[in-house]
């Protein structure tokens, strides 16, 4: 189900679309180069669980486990640096991430799709 976003997240968000955008950007840095190839390939090329899971020679739960782990990981570190870098209330922060965290599969997207494969 969608999630309808009101104006004050709206807002919230825009008013710190760089700052999220660095954070993820540094998040990203801190994934292995498998984790971020497999969030890549998941998220760039829609490759299901079945597929990465031949293609690494494991379990389909094995590369769902390391997916959800490299997004927790993207969520936990962007958090912990927007929490650094702006003067947030916990409310305003949990809301920034509410709505970060919706649209994630996008910013994915576009921050993966602007670096190379092994990076």
């Amino acid at each position: 189900a969608s999630h309808e976003v009101s104006p004050e997240l709206r807002a919230i968000k825009k008013q710190h679309r760089e700052a999220c955008g660095d954070a993820l950007r540094e998040a990203l840095g801190t994934l292995t180069s498998k984790e971020r190839n497999v969030v890549r390939v998941h998220t760039l090329e829609g490759l299901s669980i079945d597929q990465i899971g031949a293609f690494y020679g494991v379990h389909r739960v094995t590369a769902f486990r390391w997916i959800e782990s490299a997004r927790q990981t993207l969520v936990d570190h962007t958090r912990e640096r927007l929490s650094q870098r702006l003067k947030l209330s916990g409310t305003e922060l949990n809301s920034l991430m509410g709505v970060m965290v919706s649209g994630i599969e996008v910013s994915l997207a576009k921050h993966l799709a602007k670096s190379k494969i092994g990076e």
